[in-house]
């Protein structure tokens, strides 16, 4: 990893950033409304639950957060219909 042993020690014992404390709490209620919602619930769901809630805070920042609590949505798929039943040849009989 390149770092020296003793700014890896160092880094250890440091305390946690205000920032990184701030994201932390953020990230709890970001899950918790995700899991309210389903696992269906994108950035702009979760940013106007958390704004009712009196958090304010951006979507690309719920995005990030959500990217690395590793939190993603749930998307419904179309169906691709494959069989065509109303066709006029006549159909080959089965022997």
């Amino acid at each position: 990893m390149n770092v020296s042993r003793s700014g890896y020690y160092a880094w250890v014992v440091r305390p946690r950033s205000n920032r990184d404390i701030e994201n932390a709490e953020l990230t709890a209620k970001i899950k918790a409304v995700f899991a309210d919602g389903r696992h269906v619930y994108g950035t702009r769901r979760v940013a106007n639950m958390l704004a009712k809630q009196g958090v304010l805070i951006s979507r690309r920042m719920i995005r990030k957060l959500m990217l690395v609590a590793g939190l993603t949505c749930k998307t419904n798929r179309k169906v691709k219909v494959t069989t065509n039943s109303n066709h006029n040849p006549s159909v080959a009989p089965d022997l």
